[in-house]
């Protein structure tokens, strides 16, 4: 039973480990307000809006998708998120 346990709990980290690291990567979700609506709470303080510059990148092992999240105020003014590799 502990066994089973420990396996779904694994799953279940690595299912919201996707959910929040490579699905806001992706090129279809640059202007889903679903995904920037989830990531909001997560990333910015309250009264903060988040906003993704996603790229590509291209060299010999192909094409490859990053993005630049920034919080921004209600001045306008853009804070540039550290968070874990960005």
């Amino acid at each position: 039973m502990r066994v089973l346990f420990g396996i779904l709990l694994m799953v279940v980290g690595f299912v919201m480990l996707f959910a929040v690291i490579v699905i806001p990567v992706l090129p279809q979700t640059n202007d889903n307000a679903t995904v920037a609506n989830y990531l909001t709470p997560l990333l910015c303080n309250s009264g903060e809006k988040l906003i993704r510059d996603q790229y590509q990148t291209y060299d010999s092992d192909g094409t490859g998708y990053s993005m630049t999240p920034y919080c921004v105020n209600s001045e306008g003014q853009k804070r540039m998120l550290r968070v874990g590799g960005f």
